[in-house]
């Protein structure tokens, strides 16, 4: 969903967040920015500015002195100005702009971040401070993402669930608050059908806890190692604290791994010094280790195998089939309603747009059908696909 706002660069983002600011002073306090603040730095901050003339080297320039000058009217605000101009919400504003933008030094100067430095949950443009950066299957926007829920396997398909999440948010952070308002509405889903971004043992997991079976892909583990090598080739019993690996060796160390690990490793496992000896032993094999093979085994690693294993089936491979009807879903809400451009700033406004986008489209389905539906146990959720 693309943003009613213009794409800036970082040093248009700082001008026009200069530019916000200086009004709202303005209207708040013109007798104190007369006082305060030079006519020059008003006349140079008033006006909306481009950067697509300059050159790199002006633009680094231009970058540091806009740092500069945005400090310095913080500090006036702060030395000279009432607590009505310190509580402005432009003031706030770009105050985290530029301390997204810039790291200041305890001499008071400032200095531009770099662009690793600078991505992520950070402010964009000052119109609509909740729109973010966003890239996807190889494109970028700015604005937020849509997730979209309907059901699914029935003649009559409607869609139950709709939000507008962050554009930077990842998808699977989306699958359970997706859940509890369906179960909140009480149409919780027997069965869900969700892409491989929303599939993890842990999700698999809280999914049965709520009495919903989650059905999709799990991305293959260690996708780095050749085939015969990778996680799901070995034997692997949480329960016995046993790991065989291809070659029929046990492991040699099996620990419990530290809270707090990411990828919610539970146990680290360890094949020693018995590798070498093997005929997988080398470059491009099973591992080049001294140490020899280790393995990070996830805390749902039962779960997860289990899923990848029914996947390889053909009954799964058909009954996943019933997924690709999201794709008419969105390119209709996209098409007919205009679900992929904001109409408003702010996302509680563009939630309000996807409710009635959501309304709309159901009210046609039902139009159309030749008595009231019943719901039905199944639904599925789509990635952002309706985001560019």
């Amino acid at each position: 969903m693309i943003g009613l706002v213009a794409r800036l660069s970082r040093l248009e983002l700082v001008w026009e967040t200069m530019r916000v600011t200086l009004q709202a002073l303005v209207a708040a306090d013109a007798s104190w920015v007369r006082k305060y603040l030079p006519s020059s730095f008003v006349d140079c901050y008033s006006q909306r500015r481009w950067d697509f003339r300059l050159s790199q080297a002006e633009i680094q320039q231009r970058m540091s002195e806009a740092g500069q000058e945005g400090y310095w009217l913080l500090d006036q605000i702060e030395a000279h100005g009432s607590d009505e101009l310190k509580a402005l919400a432009e003031v706030k504003q770009l105050l985290r702009v530029l301390g997204e933008q810039f790291s200041r030094r305890e001499n008071g100067d400032s200095g531009p971040r770099s662009p690793d430095q600078v991505k992520g949950d950070v402010i964009t443009t000052p119109h609509d401070p909740e729109v973010r950066y966003g890239y996807k299957g190889g494109q970028g926007w700015v604005g937020y993402k849509l997730q979209v829920t309907e059901t699914a396997g029935e003649a009559r398909r409607f869609i139950t669930d709709i939000e507008v999440t962050p554009a930077m948010r990842q998808d699977n952070q989306s699958l359970t608050s997706i859940q509890d308002r369906l179960v909140g509405r009480g149409v919780p889903p027997g069965k869900q059908y969700v892409d491989q971004a929303y599939m993890s043992g842990r999700h698999i997991a809280e999914s049965l806890a709520k009495g919903i079976d989650l059905r999709g892909y799990v991305r293959e583990g260690n996708t780095s190692r050749p085939e015969g090598f990778r996680l799901q080739d070995f034997q692997i019993e949480v329960e016995q604290r046993q790991a065989i690996c291809p070659a029929g060796k046990k492991q040699v160390r099996w620990v419990r791994a530290r809270p707090g690990v990411k990828n919610l490793i539970a146990y680290h496992v360890g094949f020693g010094s018995q590798c070498q000896s093997c005929p997988y032993f080398g470059p491009g094999l099973c591992t080049d280790k001294p140490n020899g093979r280790s393995l990070g085994i996830n805390e749902y690693h039962d779960l997860i195998q289990a899923r990848r294993q029914e996947a390889d089936t053909e009954a799964f491979k058909q009954e996943m089939h019933i997924r690709a009807g999201i794709e008419g879903v969105v390119s209709e809400i996209v098409r007919s309603h205009g679900a992929r451009r904001s109409r408003f700033r702010g996302q509680r406004k563009n939630q309000l747009q996807a409710l009635f986008v959501a309304a709309a489209t159901n009210l046609k389905r039902l139009a159309r059908c030749p008595f009231l539906p019943s719901w039905p146990c199944r639904q599925l959720c789509c990635s952002s696909r309706s985001t560019p």
